[in-house]
């Protein structure tokens, strides 16, 4: 089914659209970037006013005011309190980054590569939202891969334009795979557990698509909603701008647009759940500048393999499940995922082993 837009405009890479209660029970606006083919969406239970930001800044004002909350609410009311205005004052001013916490929004991001839902639900600090699933969606037996110019220099793939095609090959080899064996797997698991009713036979299914969905490929197109607070958000979409991936950057840079755009505002007449908090979110490089500094550290005082070193991926990796002993503590499992991230050949057990040995070199450096 396709949904006919209440209003629509053009902005650059960008097709906005309105749709009516009567549509989707909510106000909703959508915007599809053209280059990415993403789509984001958000809903409004009332166009009219900041919701988020006003239970926000109403949250925040029990730190001063000595009123009931319908009486902090009637106050705002009465006065005419801009909430969003008095949001980013107390967050850029004050640096009260925790006010962000109460004012809460959900983001539907579709056409994204199933890696995508991955990386934004290890970045946020609560994860609250759903991906499609690959088990009950009959689509995901048809699912392209999200376009190999998004990831590899655009020179690249003008010296070896056969690459998007034998990428793509990849997926449709994948879903290949992925429909040949649903049925015989099936077979088998009917021969086995003798499913006697409609709930047994369910559940059988399910646990057959979860074995077949084994040759679905992460860069195969999906979608999610995803709910956090404004300032969540923030951090999440300032994770995205820095990725070494630029279509990550470029969908932080959308949702941006979707939850602070002002010409939307103007062209739908609506209010964003809270600007003030979101709009100026820049790329934070963090993580980057410490992968890159312990790169450096890492060089000539661990000696890993010519394997475990391989940053390439031109032959199969083997699987490698370790249970990690208690032992260890939080920090030590920090520090080794960095590792892990610069070499992902390495063997996890001489990871913890080589931090362990640093530990006990650094407190003999420290007691002399």
């Amino acid at each position: 089914m396709t949904l006919r837009a209440y209003r629509r405009f053009d902005d650059g890479n960008y097709n906005w659209a309105l749709y009516s209660p009567k549509q989707t029970g909510l106000w909703t606006v959508s915007m599809q970037d053209s280059n990415t083919g993403v789509i984001a969406s958000t809903s409004y239970a009332n166009r009219n006013v900041r919701a988020a930001a006003h239970s926000a800044w109403a949250g925040a004002r029990h730190s001063r005011a000595p009123g009931t909350g319908p009486e902090i609410m009637n106050e705002m009311g009465t006065r005419g309190v801009n909430p969003d205005e008095k949001l980013d004052e107390m967050f850029r001013t004050y640096g009260h980054a925790s006010v962000g916490d109460m004012a809460r929004i959900m983001v539907h991001l579709d056409n994204v590569p199933m890696h995508f839902p991955f990386a934004v639900f290890n970045a946020s600090a609560v994860n609250s939202g759903q991906e499609k699933s690959t088990r009950y969606q009959r689509k995901f037996g048809g699912a392209v891969l999200h376009d190999l110019k998004h990831y590899l220099p655009e020179e690249v793939l003008r010296e070896h334009p056969e690459f998007e095609r034998e990428y793509q090959d990849l997926g449709r080899l994948s879903l290949d795979l992925f429909n040949q064996f649903r049925g015989p797997i099936t077979n088998e698991f009917v021969k086995f557990y003798k499913p006697s009713n409609d709930k047994e036979k369910a559940s059988l299914d399910s646990r057959v698509l979860d074995c077949v969905r084994f040759f679905l490929l992460t860069g195969q197109c999906s979608g999610f909603a995803f709910e956090t607070s404004a300032r969540d958000w923030s951090r999440v979409i300032s994770y995205l701008k820095a990725s070494s991936f630029e279509v990550y950057g470029e969908i932080g840079e959308q949702i941006t647009q979707l939850l602070t755009n002002e010409e939307a505002e103007k062209r739908f007449e609506i209010k964003h759940q809270a600007p003030g908090l979101i709009k100026h979110t820049e790329a934070d490089n963090t993580v980057n500048l410490n992968l890159e500094k312990l790169g450096r550290y890492l060089s000539d005082k661990f000696n890993f393999t010519k394997s475990e070193r391989a940053n390439n991926f031109g032959s199969l990796v083997e699987p490698n499940v370790v249970v990690i002993p208690r032992a260890y503590s939080e920090g030590e499992r920090v520090a080794a995922q960095y590792i892990l991230t610069l070499y992902p050949g390495a063997k996890v057990n001489s990871v913890f082993e080589f931090l362990r040995d640093m530990i006990i070199i650094m407190k003999c450096l420290w007691e002399k």
